[in-house]
Order: structure tokens, then C-alpha cells, then sequence
């Protein structure tokens, strides 16, 4: 009951065939105590006869054999039908540990055994029933179901809800600064169906929400914590198909129709997306200005990808104008073929892209820099005699600054891209195809190919390469812009400079594109790399 070490503080234990001794007593005394500001609870799988503790989630596993109980809470986590909720006659691991039963919190009943149920079926397969309703009626309160901010009709305030809840008596709305302690969150509101309140002010500028349920005898469930501050509270995500505003950008997905547009204000958005395979048009409210760009940023944590595309997602899925930063990946595909412009993907512990069976996306006009892994990364599964490669499409593009290679796998498309600054190869290939395009100043050389029928051409390549209009020459950059006597962008002060030296990039693109957007002096000719064929352009020492 007292820890010398706060490491081996516990809340809950589970007793698997727990019989070979008597611990009524001494679960009596842990259940009526706390463990840093929380009650403990028991739950007990009995697997070669009923024998119940009082006061805890009682579960009679009789599937024959003493080692069952075990078996069937691993097994728990992943059947699916020991993961329905089965109107509150539930166990095991995934409602009781990890899953969305985990903060569940029983009542404090050491002399009442309510909670007593029996497992018909085996280690792998059955339901759940009571073991004897009449004296046992318990149920369970349904994992709670956030919803909101949902817009109140007033410029200063929203609703902050949840969907009712299966078996519940009461929601209490709460608010707190720490996600790890909700014992410590204040009480709102204690309402008999789910919340209605309008919520206009927060009490710390980053606020967590949840609502927990409660049900006749005292047990309660909430959800895991919901960050909220007040660009969330003004409800900056709109879906302009059908006028509904949001607090968070997966709530808009969730309730979007495909075809639909959500447009999205400038804040920072902590969370992780999912286009749950609908096909829509995702951007910022100006993904041309890169400012707006920089001010749109959606934060994932580091378990999982900050966007993922995974549900055949196709070419008119839009995502435009933000900076995605954080997750174990930028962005995730699965045989899906987004259209992704203007974006920044920065920051994360793996890949910046990571590409799955078959996937082609199409990149526009995006950074992908600073990554722990690659900058692209396209997985070639090859099974037998078959092999499934991923494609990407690439233009006006930069992939600098990641700490392996710029990109690697796959069979991509790169057309006026700078690929620069990374740990490793610029491009580690199967075969790609380059042109107009600088791949200098990476730490090894710049092309690794598995085979040499590759199309390059037109394109700076650090060790050279072998191909109409290649070149192999210091690119001479500025802020991944070309040196120009003649004038050359500056991001920073918004201007353009004149620089002592002028890059061999200039004008040393493929004659047969289009170069008219560049800005005069010009050659009449595109440049190489990122800005080739845009208006920011470095300008040429003669011409128009």
C-alpha cells in the first residue's frame, strides 16, 4: 500500500485462475485505497470453477483447464468477439487495459459482488453472459464517445459533448491542464444526458476535455483527454460543402461526404488524421501564400503517421497548404494516389513519406525536410515472381536536410526538384526519372540505382551521370535558391538580390520546357532545380 519506488504505483490488478489462495482480504484492503489520486480496482478470470472475490469484475472463464484464463486475455486483445461491447457484458484486456475500456473505474463496493459474468465458448471464440442476472444485474458504462466543440451559434463559445452512452445514469464534462491527470481535472457540468453547455472561456490557454460517464452503482469510464484552446474553441474548420464548422480537423473528415472541401484556418492542429477513404479537398485557407502555409500546422504525436492515406484514396484526394510536423511518419499511402501541394513535411521520427503497395501520389510545389529517416521512402514488395513497386510524382519539390537518403525505393518521377543536404544518396533508387532537376550537396553521391535503364536528364548530379544536358557542378545556392548577378529571390526579405556569381543552373534546363512564367532577363530557357519555371526564378545574366 506504500511504494518506496513511485515506478511500481499501480491501479489495477488482474488475477488470471487466481484460487490457489484466498485474497479476499487483501483486495478488500487494495481496492479501498488510491494510488496518487485514483481509485484501485480488481478484475479476476476464474478458469477451472466459479470462485468470486467481492467487490471486483468477477469473470468465470470456463474453457477447462487452469491455464486457460491466460490464454484467453491475450487472446482478448486481438478476438473480435471478445472486443464487443455486448451492451456492457464485457472483460478482458482490451476493456480493461489498453483499449477504449481502459479508464474504466468500478465502484467502490467491498461488500456487493454486481459484477459477475461467465465466458460461454472457447480461447478463441464465444460471448459473454451473466452468471446470474437476477442477483448480478451489472452492466458495464459504454466507453465514452467525444464529441464537439460543436458551434453553439455564438462568435465566442461552443458545446464541448459526447455521444449518450450505453448503461450511463450521468456525464460529467471536465477540464484539466495535464492528460495524465484527470483525477485532478475540474468538474463543469453534472448532467443526466450528455452535455449542452456553451463553454466560452477555458481556464489555461492549453486545455484538455473529457467527459466521463457514470452508471446506477458508481462505476465510471471517460475517454482519453481531447487538447482544446481557443483558435479550437472558434471552430477554425469549416466544410464549405455544407456550411458545418469544427474544432478539429478529423471530426470534419469523419462527418465529410466525398467531393466535399474543408478549409482550414491558420493554428495548430495536435492531432492525427485520417481520410478514412473518402475522396476530398483538404487545404488551407491560402496554400499560395507561404506564410498561411507555415501558420497551418497539423502536429502529430510520434506513435503513428500525422496523415494517413490508406483506404484507396485517389488523385482528386487534396491536401494543400499545411505544414505537417511530428509522427512516427509525415504521411502514410497504401495503395492510394493523393494530390499533395504547398505542404511542408518536417520532423518526423521516421520517414517524411512512406509508400505502400502500389501507391502513387502526385507532389506539388512541397518541403520535405529534417526527417530521422528518408525523405520519401517507397517500399518494393516482391513476392515470388511478382513485384509491386511504388511510384511518386514529384515537381517543384525540395528534399533536403533528412538524415538518410533524399529518397529512396520505388520508381519516381522528379521534374525540377532540388534534392540536396541529406545523410546519405540524393535518390536511392529502382529506376527514377530526372529532369531539370538538382541533386547536389548530399553526403554521398547522387544517384544510386539497382539498375541503369533510368531516364536522366537536363539535371545537375553531384558525381555526374551520363545523359543529354546533365551536368555535375556546384548549383551555388542560396536558401535553395540560384545565385544570379542578374537578381535572385530572396524568401526572407521578400526581394530580390543581386548576387556576385551566377549558377550553372540557370538556363541549363530541358529547351523544350516551358519557361515563360520565369521572370525577365531570361534566357528562354528554364532553370534547373525547385524554382525552375516559376516566377521565382533566378534571372539570367541575358536575355528577354
Amino acid at each position: 500500500m506504500t511504494y518506496q519506488d513511485a515506478r511500481y504505483a499501480v491501479n489495477r490488478v488482474t488475477l488470471l485462475d487466481g484460487r490457489c489462495r484466498d485474497y479476499s482480504a487483501s483486495l478488500m484492503e487494495y481496492i479501498g485505497s488510491a494510488v496518487d489520486g485514483e481509485q484501485c480496482w480488481v478484475d479476476t478470470y476464474e478458469g477451472t470453477g466459479p470462485y468470486f472475490y467481492p467487490g471486483i469484475l468477477n469473470v468465470q472463464v470456463a474453457v477447462g483447464n487452469h491455464g486457460a484464463p491466460p490464454t484467453w486475455y491475450k487472446n482478448s486483445l486481438t478476438t473480435s468477439a471478445m472486443n464487443v461491447f455486448n451492451d456492457g457484458l464485457i472483460a478482458g484486456a482490451y476493456w480493461s487495459v489498453i483499449g477504449p475500456g481502459k479508464n474504466l473505474q468500478l465502484a467502490v463496493t467491498p461488500h456487493d459482488e454486481i459484477y459477475k459474468y461467465r465466458w460461454q465458448g472457447s480461447n478463441t471464440s464465444g460471448h459473454m453472459e451473466f452468471f446470474d442476472e437476477a442477483n448480478y444485474p451489472a452492466r458495464l458504462p459504454e466507453p465514452v464517445t467525444l464529441v464537439g466543440p460543436i458551434d453553439a451559434g455564438l462568435v465566442e463559445g461552443a458545446v464541448l459533448t459526447c455521444k449518450e452512452s450505453k448503461n450511463a445514469l450521468g456525464y460529467q464534462l471536465l477540464l484539466g491542464s495535464n492528460p495524465y491527470r484527470v483525477m485532478d481535472f475540474t468538474v463543469v457540468s453534472d448532467t443526466p444526458a450528455p452535455p449542452t453547455e456553451v463553454i466560452t472561456e477555458l481556464p489555461f490557454d492549453e486545455t484538455w476535455w473529457t467527459i466521463r460517464a457514470y452508471d446506477q452503482y458508481g462505476s465510471t469510464i471517460y475517454t482519453d483527454p481531447k487538447l482544446i484552446n481557443a483558435s479550437i474553441l472558434s471552430l477554425p474548420v469549416e466544410n464549405l460543402s455544407f456550411g458545418k464548422k469544427y474544432g478539429y480537423l478529423q471530426d470534419a473528415i469523419d462527418e465529410a461526404y466525398p467531393g466535399d472541401q474543408i478549409i482550414v484556418s491558420p493554428g495548430i492542429y495536435k492531432e492525427n488524421i485520417n481520410f478514412i477513404g473518402k475522396n476530398l479537398i483538404i487545404r488551407s485557407i491560402d496554400p499560395d501564400d507561404p506564410g498561411i502555409v507555415a501558420a497551418t500546422i497539423i502536429q502529430g504525436n510520434t506513435e503513428t503517421s500525422v496523415v494517413t492515406l490508406a483506404t484507396g484514396e485517389g488523385t482528386e484526394c487534396t491536401l494543400s497548404g499545411f505544414t505537417i510536423r511530428g509522427g512516427s511518419t509525415g504521411i502514410y499511402c497504401s495503395g492510394t494516389s493523393p494530390t499533395i501541394t504547398h505542404c511542408n513535411i518536417t520532423d518526423s521520427k521516421g520517414a517524411g513519406m512512406k509508400l505502400w503497395e502500389g501507391s502513387h501520389p502526385t507532389l506539388a510545389h512541397c518541403y520535405i525536410t529534417g526527417h530521422f529517416g528518408p525523405g520519401i521512402e517507397m517500399w518494393t514488395e516482391r513476392t515470388g515472381r511478382n513485384v509491386n513497386y511504388n511510384y511518386a510524382t514529384l515537381t517543384h519539390c525540395i528534399i533536403a536536410g533528412n538524415q538518410q537518403q533524399g529518397i529512396l525505393g520505388g520508381l519516381p518521377t522528379i521534374t525540377n526538384c532540388t534534392i540536396t543536404e541529406n545523410l546519405l544518396h540524393g535518390i536511392s533508387s529502382v529506376i527514377p526519372t530526372i529532369t531539370n532537376s538538382i541533386i547536389y550537396n548530399n553526403n554521398s553521391d547522387g544517384v544510386q540505382m539497382e539498375c541503369e535503364s533510368s531516364s536522366i536528364t537536363y539535371s545537375d548530379i553531384q558525381g555526374g551521370w551520363l545523359g543529354e544536358g546533365n551536368i555535375d557542378a556546384d548549383p551555388l545556392f542560396v536558401d535553395y535558391h540560384l545565385k544570379s548577378q542578374s537578381g535572385r529571390w530572396d524568401p526572407n526579405g521578400q526581394r530580390w538580390i543581386q548576387d556576385e556569381t551566377t549558377s550553372p543552373c540557370i538556363d541549363a534546363g530541358d529547351p523544350s520546357s516551358d519557361w515563360t512564367t520565369e521572370p525577365s532577363p531570361n534566357g528562354q530557357r528554364i532553370n534547373m532545380g525547385a524554382f525552375g519555371g516559376t516566377p521565382q526564378a533566378s534571372k539570367s545574366l541575358s536575355g528577354n
